[in-house]
């Protein structure tokens, strides 16, 4: 499904469950080296970089691009563009907890996207909320949007999109994993 809240067009999309399932053992259970990755927009929690062959074990790389090229059919026009397994760039989960936010930002890259893996209970507040920003506030048109976050889906759009995500209040762990492509 394409979400137009304003200009660009965001694709949601139901990631398969045992891929979600996945990355979630892998972070909970994995071995890794949390002192090796970067600390992504100087924020203080950790950000686990997740290796390309796990990524095509578990079939993410493979869903990712075929994410990316409905995106591409759809929004550019380009009927004949194919998986060809050179779109994916990257991808990272995040770990939020009390207090941890992401600041508003854009990615590099032709495309990125988001896959929720935890969510937290959602209220009247803006407390753990993912909001893409577009164009400038005015009375007759809207600028931001903020998408329902439901565990295991993923939403796709351009790189250049605005996004930032508020802090969130909770000592439970609100998880997301943040990818780009080519």
């Amino acid at each position: 499904m394409f979400h137009s809240p304003f200009g660009p067009k965001v694709l949601e999309v139901d990631c398969p469950e045992e891929i979600v399932n996945a990355i979630n053992l892998y972070v909970e259970y994995g071995d890794y080296d949390l002192s090796i990755f970067p600390n992504l927009l100087n924020r203080d929690f950790p950000n686990i970089f997740l290796p390309k062959e796990f990524c095509e074990e578990i079939g993410l790389t493979s869903f990712i691009e075929m994410c990316g090229v409905e995106y591409l059919k759809e929004n550019l026009e380009l009927p004949d563009v194919e998986f060809d397994g050179r779109l994916y760039k990257d991808c990272w989960v995040n770990r939020y907890t009390e207090h941890h936010l992401t600041p508003v930002h854009t990615h590099d890259g032709l495309l990125s996207g988001i896959l929720f893996l935890k969510t937290l209970p959602v209220d009247d507040t803006l407390r753990g909320v993912l909001e893409f920003i577009f164009g400038e506030s005015n009375d007759y048109c809207f600028d931001r949007w903020r998408p329902e976050q439901i565990e295991g889906k993923v939403l796709l759009f351009p790189s250049w999109l605005k996004h930032c995500v508020y802090p969130t209040q909770s000592l439970s762990e609100r998880r997301t994993m943040s990818f780009n492509l080519r």
